[in-house]
């Protein structure tokens, strides 16, 4: 997952180093069939790593800062479907934003805001169970 931070007439870079979340988390199965779409959702804690921020302006680095990391409580939607011991979803990880402030090199103070909510895709595989 990538950070994506934005600033009034600047350009900035990010590098995430980690991610890690901790979720309660349930399905609502729309059939009984052998194939079995479902939606659901979740709550919990997610842990951002520390971001390091590359700032430019005109093509000239003008700042580097550091994006603190920590644990923010967020949830997530997600929609997928079952088939036997199989599973496959589309999750969306709903994590509030970080706001901010930069120093440039010249004095300026910008203000940002860091956006943390991503997809991603899951695929499952159940081991032992019945038929479902």
């Amino acid at each position: 997952m990538a950070r994506e931070v934005a600033f009034d007439n600047a350009n900035s870079t990010s590098e995430l180093k980690a991610v890690g979340s901790a979720l309660l988390t349930g399905n609502y199965f729309l059939t009984n069939a052998r194939f079995r779409p479902f939606l659901g959702a979740g709550i919990g804690v997610f842990s951002l790593a520390q971001t390091e921020l590359s700032i430019s302006k005109g093509g000239q680095e003008q700042s580097k800062s550091v994006l603190a990391g920590g644990n923010k409580l967020g949830g997530l939607i997600r929609a997928g479907f079952k088939t036997g011991h199989f599973q496959l979803s589309l999750d969306y990880n709903l994590i509030p934003n970080t706001v901010g402030v930069a120093v440039f090199n010249n004095g300026q103070v910008y203000g940002f805001v860091s956006k943390s909510s991503y997809f991603d895709i899951n695929f499952g595989l159940a081991i032992g169970g019945g038929r479902h």
